[in-house]
């Protein structure tokens, strides 16, 4: 059986499920520490999550510290009229 799932983001939530994600991320332990730095990409297709809204919702945002995530972004399903996908660089803590 197929099934739809929407989901209205509240204020905050966004944030908050970025938040949680990425400490998750930071919290694996990785098979090689010879990497320079560890960057992660979080993408969306949910439709009622636009970049504009999440970068507008994440502008004073800082997310971390992390031990092992040095940058982080958040990228966005191809939107019509725009010459790339959308993408908003995360702001970690140092």
């Amino acid at each position: 059986m197929d099934r739809q799932v929407y989901r209205e983001w509240r204020p905050g939530e966004t944030a908050e499920a970025l938040g949680a994600l990425l400490h998750r991320k930071d919290s694996i332990k990785l098979q090689s520490d010879t990497f320079s730095s560890l960057w992660v990409c979080v993408f969306t297709d949910e439709f009622t999550l636009t970049a504009e809204h999440v970068a507008q919702e994440l502008a004073a945002i800082k997310f971390g510290s992390f031990q092992q995530i040095s940058k982080a972004f958040m990228l966005f399903s191809y939107q019509p009229g725009r010459s790339t996908y959308p993408v908003i660089p995360l702001q970690l803590r140092a």
